[in-house]
């Protein structure tokens, strides 16, 4: 009975919250084992600019190839990518822009990608102030946005501690997305994305910071058998549906 209530107190939200995009984020990440993205999915590329380039086809940004620095004092890559985890990330390659406010844009082509991507990922590294993700779909309307975020740890020389995933995941194509922060320069790296498959799995469905009523909502309205394609992000325990399980580990995670 309290769970039928439940539900139909929730209606209302449910609705609203039911084509929305699906934000993750900030995640701690330290490499590409801490992506939500179904790296396994055939269609997931990753650009690490371990190549000291930015080249992926069918996607362009508002830097340029210039704009992928390499080992330094000053670079803050992702932890993994020189090859250890041990804090530092000035050892390998990043993406970087001396305009944090004027951020890191990258734009999907769907002519040359054969469609737009339905998971999009971004590793922010460095920078200062607080750092905002936004992701526009088709006809550049804003699906949303992560942030701002105070994850900043005041220091501009490799340290890892502040870097962290921001992504989006939209069944209708991400056409852009948009990083910032509002002050200092801004670096980046593990660009990621992905044309379908698994969704982000984190119990903070809605990326606000925090597992609370309005993740337990969006819960509610993926509760039964996963679709054959599209996103079942509730699915936490990946057994393809949405059920007792998954409800217990987004209430274990509850924020207070």
């Amino acid at each position: 009975m309290r769970f039928i209530v439940l539900v139909s107190c929730l209606a209302p939200l449910l609705s609203s919250v039911a084509d929305a995009a699906t934000f993750v984020g900030p995640i701690p990440y330290l490499s590409v084992a801490d992506s939500p993205l179904d790296v396994g999915d055939p269609t997931f590329i990753l650009e690490t600019f371990e190549d000291d380039l930015f080249n992926v086809a069918g996607v362009t940004s508002n830097l340029d190839s210039n704009a992928v620095i390499g080992p330094g004092g000053l670079t803050d890559s992702v932890d993994a990518d020189d090859g250890v985890i041990d804090g530092n990330g000035s050892n390998g390659h990043s993406f970087f822009s001396g305009s944090g406010s004027g951020g890191v844009t990258f734009v999907f082509d769907a002519a040359i990608l054969g469609s737009l991507p339905t998971s999009v990922g971004i590793v922010w590294t460095d920078g200062a102030g607080t750092t905002l993700l936004e992701a526009f779909g088709p006809g550049d309307v804003l699906l949303g946005s992560i942030g701002p975020s105070a994850i900043a740890d005041g220091s501009f020389f490799g340290t890892t501690v502040d870097d962290h995933f921001f992504g989006v995941t939209d069944e209708g194509g991400i056409a852009k997305i948009r990083i910032s922060n509002s002050s200092g320069g801004i670096e980046v790296d593990h660009f990621q994305f992905a044309f379908g498959g698994k969704c982000p799995t984190t119990p903070d469905l809605d990326g606000d910071g925090s597992v609370n009523a309005a993740d337990l909502a969006i819960l509610l309205g993926d509760w039964g058998p996963c679709a054959a394609e599209g996103c079942c992000e509730s699915d936490f325990d990946g057994d393809g549906s949405v059920g007792p399980a998954d409800l217990g580990i987004l209430l274990g995670a509850w924020s207070t």
